[in-house]
């Protein structure tokens, strides 16, 4: 299974460095990173590949952008996606923190995306807990697993030790798509440590 994969978009009508364009209400720099997803896409249809992953933080602010703006990027976003990758593509969302409302997967602002999937052309899921996708799980096809940002750590790393001990005997490969924080590493301009971040083994590195 070939899978192309991106992450921390952050599409937001950006105000700093940014230039009216001829759509109102929308910024050169938000144009800019959709050109970007756009030629995403077309990497993607021109190498044959029919699985794309979006490893988190597709919106930046999720809870103070124009609702116009949100519209203006689902619509592009949903229409770049149809018409460019070839039919029968898989399109797999991880849910990120600035894609929630809180310091949990759900409620997010990406959930609806779901609501845009045709299984017969287009697949679209989201990932607002811990789970697992393979294109044919009856022919031991690899198996990808998505892990999205949350502060309820624990209880996260004991559905992952559920994933592995369920398909580590199913699948060829596991690849593993987190957006999360990372043992001993600081954030912010405070240096936030979180607590219980995440290690290799809480992934499952040498499980398979």
């Amino acid at each position: 299974m070939k899978v192309l994969a991106c992450g921390d978009i952050h599409l937001t009508n950006y105000s700093m460095f940014n230039k009216p364009t001829d759509i109102t209400g929308i910024g050169s720099r938000l144009e800019y990173i959709l050109k970007a997803i756009e030629y995403f896409f077309e990497y993607g249809k021109n190498h044959q590949i029919e699985t794309y992953v979006i490893n988190g933080d597709f919106f930046d602010k999720r809870q103070s952008d124009n609702p116009s703006v949100l519209a203006y990027i689902q619509d592009r976003f949903i229409e770049m996606y149809r018409y460019i990758t070839p039919d029968g593509s898989d399109l797999l969302i991880n849910t990120g923190n600035h894609d929630e409302l809180s310091r949990v997967p759900y409620p997010n602002s990406i959930s609806n995306f779901t609501k845009y999937s045709d299984t017969n052309h287009h697949l679209i899921e989201v990932f607002d807990a811990v789970g697992a996708w393979s294109q044919d799980k009856d022919k031991n096809d690899d198996l990808l697993m998505f892990i999205p940002y949350t502060e309820k750590v624990k209880e996260q790393k004991e559905e992952i030790k559920k994933i592995l001990a369920n398909y580590d005997k199913l699948s060829k490969h596991i690849t593993v798509f987190a957006h999360l924080g990372v043992d001993g590493a600081v954030q912010g301009r405070w240096n936030h440590r979180l607590s219980d971040a995440y290690n290799l083994d809480d992934l499952g590195w040498n499980d398979n």
